[in-house]
């Protein structure tokens, strides 16, 4: 988990199944009392999504009352409780490059969109991968 701030309002990064802890996935139990935390203070929660669906797997066979969710309901639960998500799409979804960027908030879609502009080239015909 990391902080940092965008336009001045602050976020918490968490990411699922981290690699840099080996692979140690976040109990739903952490994230529900840390979006109760972020809530009271309006630090939003951005989901770095590598290996979600792993994430939920374990979630799924390790904490109780989840045995009978399905791993979708699971995702969608952790998706609920953050504020946006980054995805690498070649971790997860086995392709060559690429990702993308989730956000519940307007200003910092349209800020992260002007930034394709100066890393990718615009986004209207192509410029991510």
């Amino acid at each position: 988990m990391c902080c940092f701030e965008i336009n001045s309002k602050p976020y918490i990064s968490i990411a699922t199944n981290v690699n840099l802890a080996g692979g140690q996935p976040i109990s739903m139990a952490n994230l529900k009392e840390l979006r109760a935390y972020t809530k009271k203070y309006k630090i939003r929660v951005i989901n770095a999504m590598t290996r979600l669906a792993e994430n939920a797997f374990f979630i799924q066979k390790r904490e109780k009352g989840y045995e009978k969710k399905s791993i979708q309901q699971i995702v969608l639960e952790i998706c609920s409780l953050t504020d946006g998500a980054t995805m690498s799409a070649k971790k997860d979804a086995l392709v060559n490059l690429g990702g993308f960027m989730a956000t519940n908030e307007w200003d910092v879609y349209e800020e992260a969109r002007n930034l394709v502009v100066v890393y990718e080239g615009l986004h209207t015909y192509g410029g991510l991968a």
